[in-house]
């Protein structure tokens, strides 16, 4: 976390296409991982952006019974 808040204090971007985005958010959603959905929120990933089904990480939050 500690390097991340550095090299984006410097201007560095997580580049994941929009698609690969929405996968990692969906991915640790399903796993209930907050930590890993904070932290990519965190990088700019926009936790809005739907799977290849137009899941968002909350539907799959939802759907996995995952309320935090």
């Amino acid at each position: 976390d500690n390097v991340t808040l550095l090299l984006r204090s410097h201007g560095a971007v997580l580049s994941l296409d929009a698609s690969e985005g929405a996968k990692q958010l969906c991915d640790a959603a399903k796993r209930n991982d907050c930590e890993l959905l904070k932290r990519l929120a965190g990088c700019g990933i926009n936790v809005n952006q739907a799977d290849y089904d137009s899941r968002t990480a909350l539907h799959v939050a939802a759907s996995e019974g995952n309320l935090e």
